[in-house]
């Protein structure tokens, strides 16, 4: 499960939506934009002048840096909710993928850490994070269907699926859908588990 954790954090700091959420963070958060140093070749000191920080505020090095933040993010956060990972399988289902997969509860979070979530791992198998334990994770085929139908009306580059027909499906059913109600529904659904 914790491999599994630290693969959530590099897929939530990679996908496309985060990009300005990444320069917002570099810039403010000191987790990001002080884990570095440049220390000199012979002096074996710290070097901090006009150069070294021209190079800290270049486009090409902050982008160097994205892949290492999921690093970051894994390490300082709380791991000892691994009760609240939960896996749903759901045999001949077809979940969905598309480049903005992870359905987020709290869209202000900063983390993917900080927040509950819904992200498709395989075509049969959903993540489920929240902060409540759900023992149940035989869910209601309504329920994946939302759950699709919420990751297609937020994807913006693509959407993928292991069957065609569900890909219209989701294209005819989203343009009725608001995506605020979909994902009340989703964890709303979820809460009333916990609550059980």
């Amino acid at each position: 499960m914790l491999i599994l954790q630290e693969f959530v954090s590099n897929l939530f700091w990679r996908i496309p939506k985060n990009d300005e959420l990444f320069l917002q963070e570099f810039k403010s958060n000191p987790l990001f934009n002080k884990s570095f140093k440049f220390i000199g070749k012979n002096t074996g000191v710290e070097v901090n002048n006009d150069i070294t920080e021209k190079i800290k505020n270049s486009k090409e090095f902050i982008q160097s840096l994205r892949p290492t933040v999921s690093s970051f993010s894994f390490m300082v956060n709380k791991k000892d909710d691994i009760q609240n990972w939960k896996l749903s399988y759901t045999p001949g289902y077809f979940n969905i993928c598309s480049d903005n997969p992870f359905i987020i509860k709290d869209e202000n979070a900063k983390d993917i850490f900080n927040t509950e979530f819904i992200l498709p791992l395989t075509k049969n198998h959903l993540l489920i994070r929240t902060f409540s334990n759900i023992e149940e994770t035989s869910l209601k085929p309504l329920f994946g269907f939302i759950v699709n139908l919420a990751i297609f009306k937020q994807g913006e580059l693509y959407c993928a699926s292991a069957n065609r027909d569900l890909l219209n499906t989701y294209s005819s059913s989203s343009k009725k859908d608001d995506i605020i109600k979909l994902k009340n529904y989703i964890f709303g659904y979820l809460e009333n588990l916990s609550e059980k």
